[in-house]
């Protein structure tokens, strides 16, 4: 398939380290009629508390919080680096390390590529690729990694919006982000695929269908913040089907 690779040196040792090294994982699921702002805050936190019960460090758990309208189901997800993972961290990389990660990524050069938002623990970092598409014509896009200290690409998209603000504006530039990238097509509406980073966390807002459920998962991320800790939203419009 020619994708760039490398194998590492004592890799049979590494695998075997790896296993205990692993992400944790684990899924709550209910069926919530018409479930309200408690409901989504209850359910995370139920999926949250069961992933560190497994040995998940809290302060690297993420949870994606899916709601199927059709079927009244809601679905967290919770995941998470075990405890002796999250002890054995690498050095962080430099901002010109993690331009270079995501350049080669992306398949641009390192200086097309530029830091467009950060937070404490993770970059945002986006490139302008123009493309030929029906022989004669060309269109741009704009490729979004977002890599955290440790080197690893957290999010990957190929053409996406990015957004930043205070902590204290997280929810007001939420609701304006959203809105945006909304796609109104005849009698239907397309919202955006959406992710919200907050320090280290990655908050995945892809299988929420409405505002107000986006606005609840994110206020319970903003609680105890102080109100200048940066947020950084990343959208992609019109990917629902």
């Amino acid at each position: 398939m020619k994708l760039r690779h490398t194998i590492s040196k004592d890799a049979e040792v590494i695998s075997s380290i790896g296993v205990a090294l692993a992400l944790v994982r684990e899924v709550v699921e209910r069926v919530i009629p018409n479930p309200q702002a408690e409901d989504l805050k209850a359910i995370k936190r139920e999926a949250f508390d069961a992933v560190v019960r497994l040995g998940a460090a809290a302060e690297n758990v993420e949870v994606t919080i899916e709601v199927n309208p059709h079927t009244q189901r809601v679905r967290a997800t919770a995941m998470g680096a075990s405890e002796m993972r999250a002890k054995f961290g690498l050095t962080a990389v430099s901002e010109d390390e993690a331009r270079a990660i995501a350049a080669q990524s992306m398949g641009v050069a390192a200086d097309a590529a530029q830091v467009v938002a950060a937070t404490d623990r993770m970059r945002v970092i986006q490139a302008t690729v123009k493309e030929k598409y029906l022989k004669f014509l060309t269109r741009q896009r704009h490729p979004v990694r977002a890599v955290d200290l440790e080197g690893v690409i957290r999010i990957q998209r190929a053409n996406a919006k990015v957004a930043s603000a205070p902590a204290q504006q997280g929810l007001e530039v939420l609701k304006r982000f959203w809105e945006d990238n909304t796609v109104y097509n005849g009698d239907s509406v397309i919202v955006p695929d959406m992710f919200l980073i907050v320090g280290a966390h990655v908050v995945d807002l892809t299988g929420v269908v409405a505002l107000d459920q986006a606005m609840t998962v994110a206020r319970t991320e903003f609680e105890g913040l102080a109100p200048d800790v940066p947020v950084v939203l990343v959208a992609t419009a019109g990917t629902r089907r």
